[in-house]
């Protein structure tokens, strides 16, 4: 994954160079959910993560489902500070970045490892 620094122009004549990072692509996230979902404690994670997404009815507390149709593929990233830092989507429309925020920054147990991905494929019910 090649990520990008940005510069930003502040003031007439000073430059101030600040990190600026593209989102990680599908393909990416893809690809490191790939990697990751055989490593030890993966299963039992996910598992413990969709009891809790079950349980607290995440996936339909927003409406959601409301918004445009069709399934929308997600990943949801996961770091050792037990939060879901972002979400990537196969998609870009009204439903699926309403899920974006459902999941962006929910508080979750930290994971075994980081970044943990947990991919969730959100369907008409």
């Amino acid at each position: 994954m090649n990520l990008p620094n940005c510069f930003a122009l502040v003031g007439v004549s000073l430059f101030v160079a600040a990190p600026c990072f593209a989102a990680p692509s599908f393909a990416d996230v893809e690809e490191l959910w790939q990697q990751s979902k055989s490593k030890p404690g993966y299963v039992e994670y996910r598992d413990e993560f969709v009891q809790y997404n079950n349980h607290f009815h995440l996936d339909t507390k927003d409406d959601c489902f409301a918004q445009n149709s069709g399934p929308v593929n997600m990943y949801l990233i996961v770091t050792t500070k037990a939060v879901v830092e972002s979400v990537v989507t196969d998609i870009d429309n009204a439903r699926a970045r309403c899920f974006k925020r459902t999941y962006t920054g929910l508080r979750v147990k930290a994971p075994p490892f980081s970044p943990f991905i947990i991919n969730l494929r959100m369907r008409d019910k």
